[in-house]
């Protein structure tokens, strides 16, 4: 880990507010879109995501520096997830409800047709991966929407790799 990163975690559980802020600040994208994965439109999304954030502040002085920051986080964020899906009212409604048209992403393309094609491919993506369980919907969003390796997924996942 990155000295400035170093020092950043341990601003921040002691305590350090604006510390923790710059630590999730380059994350929050992707803690959003993981947030999608759960969530069964935007706003719930990022009120999920909000929560995952005030568990990871909470839970940041339990980080003991036997991974990366970012796995640790992962795996925060992904409990707080899950927990809020076992307890929230109407999950298998939200489930079956499709997403709302637009995500806060810039369909790809510079012609309207591409833009178009984007949107419909995102569509049909996030569609998807709603019928994917909660368990398993966590490791296809990590790995092949966020890039995570199979090391990173299968620690934020407390798996083995081959799981």
């Amino acid at each position: 880990m990155p000295a400035a990163l170093d020092e950043l975690v341990t601003r921040a559980q002691e305590g350090d507010v604006r510390a923790f802020e710059a630590l999730v600040e380059a994350q929050l994208p992707r803690i959003r879109r993981y947030a999608r994965a759960f969530a069964g439109a935007e706003h719930e999304a990022d009120d999920l995501a909000q929560e995952a954030l005030v568990r990871v502040y909470r839970s940041l002085r339990s980080f003991r520096w036997q991974s990366a920051f970012t796995t640790w986080l992962f795996a925060v964020v992904r409990s707080a997830f899950l927990d809020a899906g076992k307890g929230r009212a109407g999950t298998r409604r939200a489930l079956e409800e499709p997403l709302q048209d637009h995500h806060g992403e810039q369909a790809g393309g510079s012609r309207p047709d591409e833009a178009l094609d984007a949107e419909e491919a995102r569509r049909r993506v996030w569609s998807a991966l709603r019928q994917v369980p909660d368990e398993f919907r966590s490791a296809v969003v990590l790995f092949d929407l966020e890039g995570l390796s199979y090391d990173e997924v299968a620690a934020i996942e407390a798996v083995a790799v081959g799981t």
